[in-house]
């Protein structure tokens, strides 16, 4: 298995929230999920993944969003 990737989605504490967005939010923030028969399958899966980031204004007031 591809290093730094837990074999297991999510255990946290919030379990009735979705891991992934349609924005990264902060690096490390969870972008894509694998499911595959086997690790070979699953590493081959995640080479296969590209990623394009847009770098979006920061949000300074909590009141706009």
């Amino acid at each position: 298995m591809a290093e730094g990737f837990p074999a297991v989605a999510y255990q946290g504490e919030n379990q009735d929230q979705f891991i992934l967005s349609d924005k990264a939010r902060y690096i490390g923030d969870w972008i894509a999920a694998v499911a595959a028969v086997d690790t070979y399958t699953a590493e081959q899966a995640l080479d296969l993944i590209q990623v394009k980031y847009e770098r979006l204004p920061a949000v300074l007031d909590p009141r706009k969003r």
